[in-house]
């Protein structure tokens, strides 16, 4: 199983969640604090999940709310689309199925480092490549 994820960005999102979580926790000392900690841990473990797993059987796509499961012969094809409340740019896995596509949420790319446009194609790419050497012959 090969798993393509931002392991540097996962890393930092759990410790700030679950810093935060913990944190809130701590100094409220009170039921409502409590749960706001929980549930800000749970985001950061869901956050240090999440990434695109090729399996032998099919692709696996964790974001953060949801997991998707679809076999190799379902994928048609990835390519740049919008996804969201407000729409906004990601990269999507279209379905020969007709089920809705899916976004890779999990794999966002950092608009530290270039335009956001060719971040997008970068990881565009990246999938793709993936794609080809993991699905089965």
């Amino acid at each position: 199983m090969r798993v393509l994820r931002r392991k540097s960005d996962n890393v930092l999102q759990l410790v700030s969640f679950a810093g935060l979580g913990a944190a809130i926790a701590v100094l409220r000392q009170d039921l409502p604090g409590l749960a706001v900690g929980a549930v800000l841990v749970t985001i950061g473990i869901h956050t240090a999940r999440s990434g695109l797993y090729l399996t032998p059987d099919g692709l696996v796509v964790r974001n953060l709310f949801r997991t998707w499961r679809m076999p190799w012969d379902d994928v048609e094809r990835v390519d740049l689309g919008s996804a969201g409340h407000p729409r906004l740019p990601v990269v999507m896995i279209r379905r020969r199925s007709g089920k809705p596509s899916v976004p890779l949420w999990c794999l966002q790319p950092s608009p530290r480092r270039q335009r956001r446009e060719q971040a997008h194609v970068a990881v565009l790419k990246e999938v793709q490549a993936a794609l080809r050497e993991g699905a089965p012959a």
